[in-house]
């Protein structure tokens, strides 16, 4: 995982946190990172879950087939 998808992780945290009262602007000026970069994280999460879940199936196979 690279700092920006970090960074985007800890902004939607924050988006979602009832308390906070900052806008997306101001969050991603504070961390120094595109405003459309996060827009774009949040539009790749399927894509990021798919990935992740065929990296699983692969591992599985390819553990399977060593043992």
């Amino acid at each position: 995982m690279n700092h920006s998808s970090c960074v985007f992780e800890i902004i939607e945290q924050t988006m979602k946190n009832s308390e906070n009262q900052l806008s997306v602007s101001a969050l991603c000026q504070m961390a120094g990172v595109s405003r459309s970069g996060y827009y774009a994280w949040l539009k790749a999460a399927p894509r990021r879950q798919a990935q992740e879940e065929q990296d699983r199936k692969d591992f599985e196979l390819i553990l399977a087939v060593f043992k």
